[in-house]
């Protein structure tokens, strides 16, 4: 079984274990209740910070991983 398969197996396995905790019609509900996402785009556009600066202020959007699902942890 390749790694693919068997992350294909473990996600189908646990999709059904999560369906059967909460149906489709509560978390639908659940998400209504969220407030609205915050204007990342927005923020990225905007002439200044929070500190009030104009201008060349650094602006970053970073994902920090500790592991990946088909190599393991990042080193």
């Amino acid at each position: 079984m390749s790694i693919l398969d068997d992350i294909l197996h473990r996600t189908r396995a646990d999709v059904l274990e999560r369906r059967s905790r909460a149906p489709l019609s509560e978390l639908s509900a659940r998400c209504r209740d969220l407030p609205p996402p915050r204007d990342h785009l927005g923020a990225l556009r905007r002439d200044g910070g929070q500190d009030g600066r104009r201008g060349g202020s650094i602006r970053l959007i970073a994902e920090v991983k500790k592991a990946s699902p088909s190599k393991g942890v990042i080193r």
